[in-house]
């Protein structure tokens, strides 16, 4: 009857899971139409790239820096879909207008079924990479109807209110939905920058976070702003003092997620800040103090509406020139000893797993596996192993686990730049308690996998190395 079943929003930064499962639900008389939203192209594993081939696409194309728009209908052969892919570089908007017959084309019988035992369990997920300021259990503090707003807001917007504090004895605020998410002793706030992130669609308060950027290195906040999924808004309110330590890569990211104001903090500045990730031009929703002397500024205090989407100002376009590995340009500026992985000529190549050439089925085994990398102490030799893991065919990076002693930081943020989970491991008396220890928590992770791989960080696999154990696990099955 040509009408609508469902519209549905979804978020691959952590695991595409959802997709897969949107996508096992698609009857094969039913058209569906996508759209991929900024540069999340390594987020689609191999299992949903040969999914969405079942559908009639063949995302030859897609890849880093750019987008992906489709129309689909299970059952037809590739290229049959109605497919483009656009260059992220291109700033003004594709419009496409068609008409499309259904069914879009003869039509193969095909059948989709997912099986919980390839994936991570998502409940316990959050125990990973953790970013070290962040709060994934968000504390929710006093009641304040409508943040203060002496009306009520519109019904697709989201009120909140900002307080910078008046001194370094006095606390920030920042409310949320009519509940205080920064307050004293809430949610770690304190002196420095205090961030809340907000699900544009839901409005629901996804995380915080606390930096000290007076005292101590931007480091962290610079990961905890990379792992901005498209779409995310984030709030900001300084306390006490911000800038001493704030970094030119924390305030490069702050200005392409919109602040038109971040190169002008100084020392016992007052500033808030809206922002949202993929925001095209300067944010409306921001202003700053600026002390006299040593004395503090005036603090800020803002009530007000803000919408879902964030409307950019488009009165000044000239923007920096945006790096296009911020995150390894910052990782390589801080630590050394990565060879040719940090040189000038490759530092801002993307780190992409390689495609699947042999389109595998989506439920062979290789998809099953979860893979444990023991990290020992030297960093560049897991580098190095985890560039033959993203080598090998079909790989996923949702299954890939770091395990590292946890005073090591260095190899957490490793893991980030590869997009691979990080898992700490405390106080272990030996190597082989080490690597039992991590074995005990990916059967956790990954409790209705049938095994592991264990890998360690001195070995670089050669291309087709996980055929080997595939075809081990389909000879025991059969055993």
């Amino acid at each position: 009857d040509k009408s609508i079943v469902g519209i549905h929003y979804l978020s691959i930064q952590d695991s595409d899971f959802s997709l897969i499962k949107l996508l096992a639900q698609v009857h094969n008389s039913e058209i569906i139409v996508g759209t991929s939203y900024g540069d999340v192209s390594s987020k689609v594993s191999a299992e949903t790239r040969h999914l969405l081939r079942l559908f009639g696409l063949s995302l030859a194309q897609y890849k880093t820096e750019t987008s992906l728009l489709f129309v689909g209908q299970l059952g037809l052969s590739v290229p049959a879909a109605f497919e483009k892919v656009v260059s992220l570089e291109i700033v003004e908007p594709k419009y496409y207008v068609r008409c499309l017959k259904a069914p879009m084309g003869e039509q193969s019988n095909v059948t989709i079924r997912v099986s919980e035992v390839h994936h991570i369990d998502e409940h316990i997920v959050a125990q990973l990479s953790a970013v070290k300021g962040q709060e994934m259990n968000v504390k929710f503090g006093a009641e304040l109807p409508n943040c203060g707003h002496p009306e009520n807001c519109p019904e697709d917007e989201i009120p909140m209110l900002f307080y910078s504090g008046k001194d370094k004895d006095d606390s920030p605020r920042l409310c949320v939905n009519g509940r205080l998410i920064i307050d004293r002793d809430l949610n770690s706030a304190g002196r420095g920058l205090n961030l809340v992130v907000i699900d544009s669609k839901t409005h629901q308060v996804m995380r915080t976070g606390h930096y000290d950027t007076y005292l101590e290195d931007s480091s962290a906040l610079v990961l905890f702003l990379e792992q901005l999924s498209p779409g995310e808004i984030v709030a900001v309110i300084s306390f006490d003092e911000a800038s001493n330590s704030l970094s030119d890569m924390a305030k490069h990211i702050f200005y392409e997620l919109g602040s038109s104001l971040i190169y002008r903090l100084k020392f016992r500045a007052s500033w808030y800040f809206i922002g949202q990730k993929g925001i095209d031009g300067y944010t409306p929703f921001e202003d700053m103090n600026l002390p006299s002397g040593n004395d503090w500024a005036k603090p800020i205090r803002q009530t007000i509406c803000v919408p879902s989407v964030l409307d950019g100002l488009k009165t000044v376009k000239n923007r920096l020139p945006k790096a296009q590995n911020m995150l390894r340009r910052h990782f390589c500026s801080r630590y050394d000893g990565y060879e040719d992985f940090c040189d000038e000529s490759h530092v801002d190549m993307p780190l992409v797993p390689r495609s699947s050439q042999t389109y595998l089925p989506s439920t062979d085994r290789i998809y099953s596996i979860p893979i444990l990398l023991a990290g020992g102490l030297n960093t560049n030799n897991i580098r190095l192993c985890l560039e033959s893991i993203y080598d090998q065919d079909g790989i996923n990076p949702q299954n890939v686990v770091v395990a590292f002693d946890s005073i090591y930081s260095e190899i957490s943020d490793l893991s980030a730049l590869f997009h691979v989970r990080a898992l700490p491991i405390n106080n272990s008396a030996s190597y082989n308690d080490f690597v039992l220890e991590g074995i005990d928590h990916m059967m956790t992770l990954f409790p209705y996998a049938p095994c592991l791989i264990v890998v360690e960080e001195d070995m670089i696999l050669l291309p087709g190395f996980f055929v080997f154990p595939c075809a081990t696990i389909a000879t025991l099955h059969e055993r």
